[in-house]
Parts: C-alpha cells; sequence; structure tokens
C-alpha cells in the first residue's frame, strides 16, 4: 500500500510505504517531545533499541550477546538515545552482513565508567571500516 505524502506544501509530493507513513508520522509525534528529558534504566533503553531491530537480527541469523555488568538509572531525552542505539545496531547488523562469518555475533554491553558515566557498547564480529 502507497501513500503520498507531502512534507511541505512547496515540494511535490512524496510516495511512501506503509511503514514508511508510519514512521513519519512517529517523528512528527515525537518532535513534540524534544527536550523532555526522563529519568530511565538504561537497560530499557538498549533492549527497546534491541526490539526495534530484532526481526532483522533474526532473520540474518545473528547471535545477540548482553552483557548488562551496571544496571542504573539516566536522564536522558529518550527519543534521542533510543535513535543512536538503533542506529548503532543497524549499522552492527549491516557490517556482519557484509563480514559474510557464520558466527554473526552483536554484543551489547552496560557498564559505569566512573564519575556518575554510563558507557553503552554496540560490539560485532563484522567488517570494520
Amino acid at each position: 500500500m502507497k501513500f503520498t505524502y507531502n512534507t511541505d506544501a512547496r515540494k511535490r509530493p512524496v510516495n511512501l510505504t506503509l511503514n514508511e507513513e508510519l514512521v513519519v508520522q512517529a517523528r512528527v509525534l515525537t518532535d513534540n517531545l524534544s527536550g523532555v528529558v526522563e529519568s530511565l534504566p538504561v537497560i530499557d533503553l538498549v533492549e527497546d533499541a534491541l526490539r526495534m531491530n530484532t526481526a532483522a537480527l533474526a532473520r540474518h541469523e545473528v547471535q545477540v550477546v548482553r552483557e548488562y555488568i551496571a544496571k542504573p538509572v539516566i536522564s536522558v531525552e529518550k527519543h534521542k538515545v533510543l535513535q543512536i542505539l538503533v542506529n548503532l545496531i543497524r549499522n552492527a547488523k549491516y557490517a556482519l552482513d557484509e563480514g559474510g562469518r557464520p558466527d554473526k555475533r552483536l554484543t551489547l554491553r552496560v557498564e559505569e565508567s566512573g564519575d556518575d558515566l554510563v558507557r553503552i557498547s554496540v560490539i560485532d564480529n563484522g567488517v570494520g571500516i
């Protein structure tokens, strides 16, 4: 199913699939949340990002390893951090695809890094830059 969506009255309409239309609608809704800081368990953010990539990771037979060494609560703009994590996981999946290894492994690690800092690592055994 395709929709015509006009993002700007001065531009020509763009044909989008149903999934793309839903993404556009979600972005419109979340744009209003910009600047909203929430206190959330960091693991929940990582798991949400992972859930958004679950189908692609399963389709490409990627083994996911969770190493949650710390479980702190952080204050962040949720949608911004979530977008970063989703992109990092997606990029790792592409690196794993191009690596051609049969043992595709994606490791998500959360650890404290001193001075009230948290380190979130997205590690893969795919090809490098």
